[in-house]
């Protein structure tokens, strides 16, 4: 019998599954889906088969199939426990918040190991922090040792702002297992803390003796780079950030021809002609509001002072857009990973009708986030990237543009643990490219779309507050409220690393503390050399 006979139409169902996970393992999603499908009519509640036909999807990266499958699935079939709150899981990953809380509702079996987890979940994705921490409350009720219980509720109250409570809940993690270096991060990332010498004791231990688990000594090393800079040990303290960084980069390894080749292709396809072809598509909003940028470049610090308006609410880091992004962008060969392997030819292939439809779904999707207010911040910063789409979908939303300064922003993102999403920021010279890459394609939007951004250097709304914010207000075409200026009094949940800094006055300290790394920072300064010119000149 040859191979294909073996595995193919006429061989035992068993044969045939084997050859599924082979196509699987390779990469080949198209051959395992097309497998999948066919057998699914005469083994419809076959678990293995099922599986394979759900990885089949995740590979592809298509949610929003697998999404579908399930719920035309479930109209003839009832889904176990398993396929229930996988279902719940692709609710809460596109985008679907408020389907997703009807369906946890709805579960029968609350006491499911997995239903907690999952609803807790959701909850932090639908803004709702206080629902989700009482949750975890109530698990340590009746499980008091249970240090993961902890972790989580210490992040959570974080977030909400509670710092004494999330240094209590962190420090009794740590008691209760000291091996966690994650544990010793999130204490660290606590900004107004510092590290006892006990905790810097155990976190050295745990960044050798777990050196072989990438996890656990890349969490030890950021906690350790943040304790070495409290001291002002500057030497010591970029030794343990890059060793974090090190592990990071085994982890969550970088390729730079992805980005590269994303901005070649938005530089190729969006031009004058893209836009005027498209201007009076869409859905039509004056709502929306959207702050992009790079990571620790003032985002969070934007979106406070923008929510202390009576007429605007902020919905936090929103994955809607880059949803839609990677979905319309999804094709039978697509290479498992490369999610805008061919996005640019699907933002020229989208059709009117198409553009409006995801606008207004984005518009439903996002109900549950920001309530009754006329005007909304959605602050994912990567959404630069995807301004194009934007402004087809929704071509009345505001859009703006905060830069830092290259080195202050290289910095930071260099020494901050992210737990996806920014491999580039895993190298001096990967951020610096990823620098020089952001402003090339902000550059670039700015003249396909003139007057349509508004651009704030983060230094000058730190040293020129009033007058940065007016101008802003001005843009936005909303009346300036003295509310604003007094941000730091708004209370809501934030969780980015920026939530205790925005709790505060606004400060200059933070401006120049590069400054003390200087010299590490030589191979960004050697890329940037050029861009840290023209940003300086204006200062």
């Amino acid at each position: 019998m040859t191979k294909t006979e073996l595995h193919g139409p006429q061989a035992p169902l068993h044969e045939q599954l084997k050859g599924i996970r082979k196509n699987l393992q390779i990469g080949d999603h198209l051959s395992a889906l097309t497998a999948c499908r066919r057998l699914l009519p005469q083994h419809p509640n076959n678990e293995s088969l099922l599986a394979l036909l759900l990885r089949g999807f995740q590979l592809k990266g298509d949610s929003e199939s697998e999404l579908s499958f399930l719920a035309n699935y479930a109209k003839q079939h009832d889904l176990n426990s398993v396929l229930y709150l996988r279902y719940v899981s692709l609710l809460n990953k596109t985008c679907r918040v408020q389907q997703a809380l009807d369906a946890l509702d709805n579960y029968p079996h609350k006491n499911h190991p997995a239903y907690k987890n999952i609803l807790i979940e959701v909850l932090q994705r639908a803004g709702q922090h206080n629902e989700a921490l009482n949750i975890l409350q109530k698990s340590l009720a009746a499980e008091p040792n249970n240090w993961q219980f902890h972790f989580r509720s210490g992040v959570l109250q974080h977030s909400l702002g509670l710092r004494e409570e999330s240094i209590e809940s962190l420090k009794t993690a740590y008691k209760l297992n000291p091996d966690s270096g994650a544990v010793y991060w999130h204490l660290a990332n606590i900004k107004s803390y510092t590290l006892t010498e006990s905790e810097r004791r155990s976190a050295k231990i745990v960044s050798l003796s777990k050196k072989d688990e990438a996890v656990e000594a890349m969490h030890a090393n950021y906690a350790l780079g943040k304790y070495y800079e409290d001291n002002k040990k500057y030497a010591e303290s970029f030794t343990h950030y890059s060793n974090a960084n090190h592990h990071q980069r085994k982890l969550h390894p970088y390729d730079k021809s992805i980005n590269t080749k994303l901005l070649n292709d938005l530089l190729l396809s969006v031009d004058a002609n893209f836009k005027q072809k498209r201007e009076d598509w869409g859905f039509k909003s004056t709502g929306p509001i959207f702050v992009v940028g790079l990571p620790r470049s003032g985002t969070t610090l934007l979106e406070q002072i923008l929510c202390s308006h009576s007429k605007i609410s902020a919905m936090g880091e929103l994955y809607n857009i880059i949803h839609c992004a990677r979905t319309i962008s999804i094709f039978d060969h697509i290479t498992p990973g490369m999610h805008y392997e061919n996005y640019t030819n699907a933002l020229q292939e989208m059709n009117r009708e198409s553009a409006h439809q995801w606008g207004k779904r984005y518009f439903e999707d996002t109900q549950i986030h920001r309530g009754k207010a006329r005007f909304f911040v959605d602050k994912m910063p990567s959404n630069f990237w995807h301004i194009p789409l934007i402004k087809t979908i929704l071509p009345d939303a505001k859009i703006i543009d905060i830069r830092r300064h290259p080195l202050s922003s290289g910095f930071s993102v260099f020494k901050q643990c992210f737990p996806k999403g920014h491999n580039y920021s895993n190298g001096l010279k990967s951020t610096g490219r990823n620098y020089k890459q952001y402003t090339a394609i902000m550059n670039h939007y700015n003249r396909v779309y003139p007057n349509s951004i508004h651009t704030i250097k983060y230094e000058s709304l730190v040293r020129n507050t009033e007058h940065e914010i007016r101008n802003l207000f001005t843009y936005l075409e909303l009346e300036f409220e003295n509310n604003c200026l007094h941000f730091h009094k708004t209370r809501r949940a934030i969780r980015t690393p920026s939530s205790e800094q925005v709790r505060q006055p606004i400060f200059e300290k933070g401006i120049l503390q590069w400054k003390n790394y200087e010299e590490q920072l030589t191979p960004l300064q050697e890329i940037l050399m050029e861009i840290i010119h023209d940003y300086e000149k204006e200062f």
